[in-house]
């Protein structure tokens, strides 16, 4: 990851130099980012992998840039975070500012944040897609929590649906559900039919006609 340009409230990462004019490294360690409930003897859980901090160098697969904070996920599906921080934006348990790559570890419940996969910083904000389509926010203003407070470390949001992407600007934050069947309920019935059908899932939504495709003994039939 490179940077450059206004670095006065660390939103490049490249400690206390209030203006980079050439394109900068940004060297992301893995290293405990100081979060609350977070020390170096800790580990972390990236799905269902035990991680120990090894120090080494990280890399950068994803970024995106707020007002005046910034956030990378890296290819192991970590959280980096520097920047402003008076709203809590970092998600570090804190409103300090860091000049300095900090790794978002624990939600507000103490509880691991799984792999990440998407972020987007708004002005106040910062928005976080995990593996398994959990959405989480932190920081002021409309985060999705229907609260106005600061929140100092990632909440999820309580909603049972499966999101893929998030884009945010100043004001507006947008997460994408895409449709997801998670069960269908009885898988044989009868072959006279009048089988209720359940099916269980996400982004679903009432249509007039509903038509459904059965595989029967290699014939498809649609109803």
């Amino acid at each position: 990851m490179w940077g450059w340009g206004e670095n006065k409230l660390g939103q490049l990462g490249l400690g206390k130099i209030q203006v980079v004019d050439v394109p900068t490294h940004i060297e992301i360690l893995d290293l405990p980012g100081g979060q609350i409930g977070c020390n170096k003897a800790d580990s972390i859980m990236n799905g269902n992998n035990t991680r120990i901090y090894s120090g080494n160098r990280l890399r950068a697969c994803y970024a995106s840039a707020g007002f005046a904070h910034s956030a990378i996920v890296t290819e192991e599906g970590y959280l980096v975070v520097f920047g402003l921080n008076i709203y809590g934006q970092l998600g570090l348990g804190n409103t300090t500012s860091t000049f300095e790559p900090k790794l978002i570890e624990k939600d507000d419940n103490g509880n691991n944040i799984n792999k990440v996969l998407k972020v987007s910083c708004n002005t106040s904000g910062t928005f976080i897609i995990t593996e398994g389509g959990k959405f989480y926010s932190c920081g002021s203003g409309d985060i999705g929590h229907g609260e106005y407070g600061v929140v100092k470390l990632p909440r999820m949001l309580n909603d049972a649906r499966f999101f893929s992407e998030v884009f945010s600007n100043d004001n507006t934050v947008i997460v994408f559900s895409p449709l997801k069947i998670i069960s269908v309920s009885p898988n044989c019935g009868p072959a006279t039919g009048n089988t209720i059908l359940s099916i269980i899932g996400t982004a679903l939504k009432e249509f007039p006609k509903l038509s459904v495709r059965f595989i029967y003994g290699g014939i498809a039939r649609v109803l």
